[in-house]
């Protein structure tokens, strides 16, 4: 504190501070009248009054202001005291909190370090998955590349057979049929090799079919099931001495028996007559056949009809129609040819024999050619 000068105590105070004692100041002595105080008394003129009133109130107001002062600066303080307190309390909640959120955030650090190293390691190890898959990606690559081209040269060769089959049937066994077949599955088959370097080859392959679509049909399964039903049919075929020595017989008339010894006699004449008979035979009627030839008549008839069966499957006319009409000729020589199974049979066999059987195949080997030109040119692969 700054020491200043002292003031004069304020009236009722003694110099020390303390109050004064009414007996002190109402009983005062005459000799302690007589006594100069600490304020000596001014002379007893008019304005010398007046004005000590007023100088002794100067220093009650700063004393009063001084403790006003005094007063107000504790209590400033003081409030500043209770606030620096709160903000002490704050600042330390505060610095605790911190704290508190310091330690959060250092364990959520370590915890996220301790996720980023764990994070490594599992990238490293997908790393090295993805590598291991990498390389049996590459390998299996390889080995289905491997395999495609196995498979494509294994179409590639099954193709030049059926276009080789194709060209058999045509050319030697005239089977237009199954020519058309095999050209129509090696087409298929390029078709599920869909190769732009094959498009040429597939072209060839559409214009042999083209010209095989193009002949005339024949009907060789059906022509062929007709000859052999009339091959069946050769066993219940009527020869012609047969029906006519049938209807000799009929058109005779055997007179009625009268008596036992009449009908007796007669079955002896009969059975006499069937031993020797004596016919007379013009020139005009059809030869007689024994038991035994007729065996070998219907053989060969069946014979005639399975070799034009053949002929039929080599699309060979000449010998279709030679087998054919001479199988005609022996039946109506031989069988009766007034019953109705013979004529049904010699009609049949008239029909088949004006039906042709023999067309003029195209040169189907385009194909074929342009097959080996591809092998040439790519080796033999689809690349």
């Amino acid at each position: 504190m700054v020491q200043g000068k002292r003031c004069a105590p304020p009236p009722g105070l003694n110099p020390e501070g303390a109050p004064r004692r009414e007996k002190d100041m109402n009983n005062e002595t005459p000799e302690n009248q007589g006594t100069p105080g600490p304020f000596p008394e001014a002379p007893a003129s008019g304005s010398a009054q007046a004005r000590l009133p007023r100088a002794a109130a100067w220093p009650r107001l700063a004393a009063i202001a001084a403790i006003a002062a005094l007063t107000l600066s504790g209590w400033q303080l003081l409030t500043l005291h209770q606030k620096f307190a709160v903000l002490r309390a704050e600042l330390g909640q505060q610095l605790a909190r911190a704290k508190s959120a310091n330690e959060a955030d250092r364990l959520m650090a370590a915890n996220a370090q301790e996720a980023a190293r764990e994070t490594l390691v599992k990238l490293g190890v997908l790393q090295n998955t993805v590598a291991q898959y990498q390389g049996q990606a590459a390998a299996l690559q390889s080995l289905y590349q491997q395999l495609a081209s196995t498979q494509d040269q294994r179409s590639l060769a099954d193709i030049e057979q059926l276009l080789l089959d194709a060209n058999q049937q045509a050319q030697l066994a005239g089977n237009v049929h199954a020519a058309l077949i095999a050209l129509e599955l090696a087409d298929n088959q390029l078709a599920t090799l869909d190769r732009p370097q094959l498009y040429a080859l597939r072209a060839a392959i559409r214009r042999d079919i083209g010209r095989l679509k193009a002949l005339p049909a024949v009907d060789v399964v059906g022509i062929s099931l007709e000859l052999d039903d009339l091959a069946h049919k050769v066993d219940s075929l009527p020869f012609a001495y047969d029906g006519m020595h049938g209807a000799a017989v009929t058109a005779e008339r055997i007179p009625a028996p009268k008596s036992p010894w009449e009908r007796f006699g007669q079955e002896i004449w009969s059975g006499l007559r069937q031993l020797v008979q004596i016919q007379k035979v013009s020139t005009s009627a059809p030869p007689l056949l024994a038991p035994s030839q007729r065996y070998f008549f219907r053989e060969n008839v069946k014979l005639r009809l399975l070799t034009a069966r053949i002929a039929l499957l080599q699309h060979d006319s000449a010998s279709y129609q030679r087998d054919i009409r001479g199988a005609q000729r022996w039946i109506g020589r031989y069988c009766d040819t007034q019953a109705p199974a013979t004529r049904a049979a010699l009609g049949a066999l008239d029909e088949l024999a004006r039906t042709p059987i023999s067309v003029r195949l195209p040169d189907i080997s385009d194909s074929l050619e342009a097959f080996r030109r591809y092998q040439m040119l790519h080796g033999g692969g689809t690349q």
